[in-house]
């Protein structure tokens, strides 16, 4: 019988691969932290090593080094359960050394099972069906397989899917009540640690999405934990634009918690989105930020050809520089919201003014949101998701 050490600070996601791991014959034994973790490493060697990159304490990338550097671990195979909008921690674990990365966002027990047999050799049932290890390496694009074991498993996530979502109003009061507590924080002490509070439960909300399969719950929320997470390092990036953004992306949660019925029927995101911005180095900032947070982004700096561009290939989003010479965002705006298919298409400005008038007037023009610059990338990638997810809702769905 196979051993795996399985680690993660959500006693959900524990819970479920643990359970589904056992149900395939592994030895499981698990660590709610990285420290617990290594504990564990040095009491014993196990077959193969699941690991959470984002925890407190120490990230999976800490656990990872600690196992490469110890002369009896180094050789140990290793599986990273990752966020898609940290690249900086999936790229310390692609160079520390890891078997396999599987989104968390989108990792059942199949599929783990399935990564693990693949990395151990070994055969099972479920390699017939690539379906369950193909969704968490990339986005969901296949059918899940119709054997007996896959059908039991859906059972179960459907029934933890029920119950996540009936908790919605109760999890959607807790974390307005931690973003209200970051932004009344009296100084950066007392900030810091609001933030690293928000940050656990956001994380924990994250993990249950995914392995509920509650697909857009789970987007935002992987973006916001990713956000929380960068903050939590560079507390002076926290701003009232910032806070912002944050409530914004809360009050869309509690939309999808509301209108979520089946989550295997939620549509997948997979966007366009045109930046329009005179500066070219503003442009191809705003560009890279929303491609690392694997949104598909494509750059024109003359508005009149954007306009041009506009027409001949649909963008799902428009990221949209206030102050270009000849046509001004505003009138931008107003030029493409006259056009039918973009009617409801999010458009939100990119501006160096901070004042209520600019904001005012954009969104009187048309325009969704806001974002001044310097941009904070992963601001702009909450911002993104936000207004993606909005955008694809039923009109009956939102809030006035």
């Amino acid at each position: 019988m196979k051993r795996v050490l399985l680690v993660d600070d959500d006693p959900l996601v524990l819970k479920m691969f643990r359970d589904g791991l056992i149900r395939h014959d592994f030895q499981v034994e698990t660590a709610s932290d990285g420290l617990e973790a290594m504990k564990a490493l040095r009491v014993s060697r196990p077959d193969v090593a699941v690991l959470d990159l984002m925890m407190p304490k120490l990230t999976g990338v800490d656990v990872l080094k600690f196992i490469r550097s110890d002369k009896n671990l180094a050789s140990l195979p290793v599986i990273v359960l990752s966020n898609s909008y940290i690249n900086e921690l999936a790229e310390g674990a692609r160079v520390a050394g890891v078997q396999e990365a599987l989104l968390k966002s989108q990792c059942t027990p199949s599929a783990l099972v399935q990564a693990i047999n693949e990395v151990l050799g070994l055969e099972d049932e479920l390699t017939q069906s690539p379906a369950p290890l193909d969704r968490a390496r990339r986005f969901p694009g296949h059918p899940t397989a119709r054997d007996a074991t896959l059908v039991s498993e859906e059972e179960v996530r459907r029934r933890a899917a029920v119950e996540f979502l009936r908790q919605g109003g109760e999890t959607c009061a807790a974390l307005k009540t931690l973003c209200a507590a970051v932004a009344a924080a009296p100084d950066v002490v007392q900030q810091t640690q609001g933030l690293e509070a928000f940050y656990r439960k956001v994380h924990f909300v994250t993990a249950s999405a995914g392995v509920t399969g509650c697909q857009r719950i789970g987007k935002i929320c992987s973006v916001l934990e990713a956000l929380l997470f960068i903050l939590i390092d560079q507390p002076a990036q926290l701003n009232v634009s910032v806070l912002r953004t944050l409530s914004s992306a809360l009050e869309l949660l509690q939309v999808l918690f509301q209108g979520t019925v089946n989550p295997a029927e939620e549509p997948l995101l997979n966007p366009q989105i045109l930046v329009v911005d005179d500066d070219p180095l503003s442009n191809r900032l705003e560009v890279m930020a929303l491609r690392r947070a694997q949104l598909q982004a494509y750059g024109i700096e003359n508005p009149e050809a954007a306009f041009r561009r506009l027409q001949e290939t649909h963008y799902d989003m428009i990221l949209l520089d206030v102050e270009m010479p000849g046509l001004d965002g505003f009138e931008f705006c107003r030029r493409v919201r006259a056009v039918p298919k973009y009617h409801r298409t999010p458009i939100v400005y990119v501006t160096g003014h901070t004042d209520l008038e600019t904001r005012a007037e954009g969104l009187l023009s048309g325009g969704n949101d806001v974002i001044t610059k310097p941009i904070f990338p992963m601001e702009l990638a909450v911002k993104a998701v936000t207004q993606l997810l909005r955008a694809g809702l039923p009109a009956d769905e939102l809030p006035d």
